[in-house]
């Protein structure tokens, strides 16, 4: 047997940090999802504001293309 004493552990440290997870995650989930939620929304809106102008832009190309190949 060994004479000496064991070092007992901080549970100040750990009952924080189990508050933390407990509380921080969903939190922090839900401002992810938020987060991402917003970024989607305005990527779409701007997608589609910016789609008829690609689509018109396409299509000119392809014409122009295929008014290339006739001559």
């Amino acid at each position: 047997m060994s004479a000496i004493p064991k070092e007992k552990k901080d549970k100040t440290k750990l009952k924080f940090k189990m508050k933390f997870n407990r509380w921080g995650t969903p939190l922090l989930k839900k401002i992810a999802t938020r987060g991402a939620l917003l970024l989607g929304t305005l990527g779409a809106s701007v997608f589609w504001l910016c789609y008829p102008g690609i689509y018109i832009a396409k299509f000119r190309l392809k014409l122009k293309l295929r008014l290339n190949l006739k001559l």
